[in-house]
């Protein structure tokens, strides 16, 4: 109800003037009471709705603030890729597109480590040579980042006074794998490709030619380069590194380095798709190779399955058609300058990991059977596998003769054979793979030598016993091994 604002008296609705003293009604009032309810009521519920409005437009300003910032991050993300592919392609580098879209490969190196100055003195030493003899095996790790790890070994099988022949043989995974790039796991094996081929080196090149090609099965099953060095650099460049520190050199890219520059090529506009390369025989490369360090440095290598250190002269050279260095590792051995490590424009990277050859003084199998006498335990090497696969490649048939020797030597023991794998690939992958190795190790024992199988107990434990890092080549290549345990 309304009063008059003038006497207090009630005023019906509708009225113009106050019935009691006759003021116009111009703006009456409320009763005290029921403006009380009246003003706490209404300005409360305005205020409560005027903070749900400005919450709603601040939550609103926030969500629009966060989705312009995502854009903008977005948008620095995008072009810092587009920048980092652009760079990787303008320097052929196929691996560093690779890593930059998929970002894969931070498992493994991108180049060779930086290894330590050797010890004075073992330059020269015998400890820091290695002789160019039958028998003699040096076995390689490359690490592509389409195709990943895969092991190369070369055998010298014979030795006149004209030539030196290698045998060659290697199980490279026939396609780049994608999907292991981008994280998923393949339901079925890879394709291999085996290849195996030998090589005749003459000893005149061996001693003077300034042209390696070390790219080894192009097509020929018996290979000769006349002219060129195969698993070493020529005495007279080794010499001309030493004296002047720099010396004229011709090397063969990588084959992935030669399609990728095909690729360039048609992408350009200069060719066609049908002008692509069907044979990747790498090309020769004439470059000036100067020596990095003034020192030689540590190379880490199993030498007959033990860690050992080489001197080796670290070299690099800047071919013309490219602005990213290659870099080369050889050992400092004036009568056998191994090539010992590389690493191209492609980010192909390569190095030797093991190292052997027969002790004409001792019998094969002394060295793994006095690791047995004394420690009860012998770490072995020269066992190897089909890439990803529990069968035996042929090279293991050395080991395996003397491991059988052993036995029958000593037919008192009994031994343990653990399998062990580096970190490529799931855990349950390497777990399973090294306990079917280990499985296949004492099979062969038992049919090829008629070993007693229950002398012998499998057992594989993946990559969870690392003797070494696995960031390196070498290290994959030591956690990669077969271990002998006296029961």
């Amino acid at each position: 109800m309304a009063f008059c604002a003038s006497c207090g008296s009630p005023l019906t609705g509708g009225v113009k003037f106050c019935s009691k003293c006759g003021i116009a009604v111009s703006a009456p009032l409320a009763s005290p009471a029921i403006a009380g309810a009246s003003s706490a009521a209404i300005p409360q519920g305005s205020s409560a709705l005027a903070k749900i409005l400005w919450a709603t437009l601040a939550l609103i300003l926030l969500l629009v603030l966060a989705a312009m910032g995502s854009c903008v991050y977005i948008a620095y993300r995008v072009k810092k890729k587009a920048d980092e592919i652009a760079q990787a392609y303008k320097h052929s580098d196929a691996a560093g597109i690779v890593q930059t879209i998929t970002g894969a490969g931070n498992d493994k190196p991108a180049k060779l480590p930086d290894w330590k100055p050797a010890a004075p003195g073992l330059a020269g030493s015998p400890a820091g040579k290695i002789p160019l003899r039958v028998s003699l095996r040096v076995v390689g790790a490359v690490a592509e980042s389409l195709r990943g790890d895969y092991e190369a070994i070369g055998q010298v099988d014979s030795v006149t006074d004209q030539s030196v022949h290698v045998s060659y043989s290697a199980q490279i995974p026939a396609q780049p794998d994608f999907g292991a790039l981008l994280g998923q796991k393949s339901q079925k094996p890879r394709t291999l490709r085996k290849v195996a081929c030998g090589r005749t080196i003459l000893h005149a090149d061996m001693e003077n030619a300034i042209e390696m090609n070390d790219w080894f099965c192009g097509g020929e099953s018996e290979e000769k380069y006349p002219g060129t060095t195969a698993i070493s650099i020529s005495q007279k460049l080794l010499r001309e590194l030493k004296a002047n520190g720099q010396a004229d050199f011709i090397f063969h890219v990588s084959p992935l380095q030669v399609l990728f520059k095909a690729f360039k090529t048609i992408v350009s506009g200069s060719a066609d798709a049908s002008q692509l390369p069907t044979n990747l025989n790498p090309p020769p490369v004439r470059c000036t190779l100067h020596r990095v360090e003034a020192s030689d440095l540590a190379f880490p290598v199993l030498i007959n399955d033990q860690p050992a250190e080489l001197p080796a002269i670290h070299a690099a050279c800047k071919p013309p058609d490219s602005d990213q260095e290659a870099h080369f590792y050889f050992l400092d051995d004036a009568e056998n300058p191994l090539a010992l490590g590389a690493r191209d424009a492609s980010g192909t990277v390569g190095q030797i990991v093991k190292i052997y050859w027969n002790n004409e003084s001792t019998k094969p199998a002394s060295h793994l059977e006095q690791q047995l006498e004394e420690n009860g335990r012998a770490q072995v090497y020269g066992i190897y596998f089909d890439f990803g696969s529990d069968v035996l490649r042929p090279e293991s048939q050395a080991v395996l003769d003397q491991i059988a020797q052993v036995m029958r030597e000593h037919p008192d023991w009994k031994l343990g054979m653990e399998g062990h794998t580096d970190n490529i690939g799931g855990d349950a992958y390497n777990l399973d793979l090294s306990n079917r190795r280990a499985a296949t190790v004492k099979q062969a024992l038992v049919t090829r030598y008629r070993i007693d199988p229950d002398r012998l107990s499998p057992a594989g434990f993946g990559a969870t016993r690392p003797v070494d890092s696995n960031d390196t080549l070498e290290g994959r290549a030591r956690n990669r091994r077969v271990e002998l345990v006296r029961e």
